[in-house]
């Protein structure tokens, strides 16, 4: 069951997307015929990605419903927020902005409950991207201010990268061209160290 449900993911990341969901669904499967409750989380949560990476968000919105309940009786809460993660960027491209807010908020709350200040990170960093679709910049840089602090107090340097090439388009969107000149050189010292390329070449392109 595992091998298929990787076997599944495999194929959506190499753009196999019918093979994809052919194999989720049998990892599915198999897992709830085994009464594995852990795997059949993953496998829904699997499914729920690749359906909202081919447009099908409303089902999408379901499967990472079940996987959250089920993440849920499992007491794995690093994968309930990413359950919530899941349906908040769904929601977020059916153009539900105040819901896909709630759920960003509702993944923070229960990073900080069980004081996992990479998962913090992670739903600030995506409240910041949505906030600043919504126009709101003020509130974007005070979420992705405080993600970078967390970036640099759990050595996440992957994300740090990140989390500093959106603080420099933020200070774009102000025109503070110093400050987000100055955030970007070190977004980019983070991608060289962490031998990400294709963002280090993006950001020799800005």
């Amino acid at each position: 069951a595992e091998a298929r449900r990787e076997l599944g993911f495999v194929c959506w990341r190499s753009g196999r997307f019918s093979n994809a969901l052919s194999h989720s669904r049998e990892a599915l499967e198999l897992h709830r015929r085994l009464g594995d409750i852990a795997g059949e989380a993953s496998a829904l949560h699997n499914l729920g990605e690749i359906q909202r990476g081919l447009g099908s968000q409303r089902q999408a919105l379901e499967s990472f419903r079940q996987a959250r309940q089920l993440q849920w009786a499992c007491s794995n809460a690093p994968g309930e927020i990413l359950a919530i993660f899941g349906s908040a960027h769904a929601q977020r491209l059916l153009g539900n902005s105040s819901e896909a807010r709630r759920l960003y908020d509702e993944a923070l709350d229960v990073a900080v409950r069980i004081g996992n200040r990479i998962m913090q990170a992670r739903a600030l960093a995506a409240r910041a991207r949505q906030a600043k679709t919504e126009g709101l910049i003020d509130a974007a840089m005070r979420d992705i201010r405080e993600a970078i602090q967390l970036d640099r107090s759990s050595s996440f340097v992957h994300a740090l990268g990140h989390d500093l090439a959106e603080l420099s388009l933020l200070h774009l969107a102000r025109a503070e061209r110093v400050q987000a000149l100055g955030a970007l050189e070190e977004a980019k010292i983070w991608w060289e160290f962490t031998d990400d390329e294709e963002m280090s070449v993006v950001a020799d392109s800005w």
